[in-house]
């Protein structure tokens, strides 16, 4: 996706510097254990924008309440075990 599209869907009718961009993508990755050099979800396009790299797949209602509670399970888990990449700021 061009850098263009994701100004206007996600900030439609504002002026936003690119930089800000940069830290919500940056933001996204943490999130999904990611990394700019090692992308598995998003990675860099340059001179264009981001591109997805994952498979994505529709979940019903059910299917979606049991994804967040692994991931919530997962990350419980993961943070209990002694985390120190930032991961655990999430657990709730």
């Amino acid at each position: 996706m061009a850098k263009d599209e994701l100004f206007s869907r996600v900030w439609p009718d504002q002026i936003v510097e690119e930089s800000n961009l940069t830290v919500q993508v940056s933001a996204i990755r943490r999130a999904l254990g990611d990394n700019k050099d090692n992308p598995h979800y998003i990675i860099t396009v340059p001179g264009h924008g981001y591109r997805f790299a994952s498979k994505v797949r529709r979940l019903n209602g059910k299917q979606r309440e049991e994804s967040l509670v692994e991931h919530h399970s997962q990350l419980s888990h993961y943070c209990r075990s002694g985390s120190r990449d930032g991961r655990c700021a999430m657990k709730t």
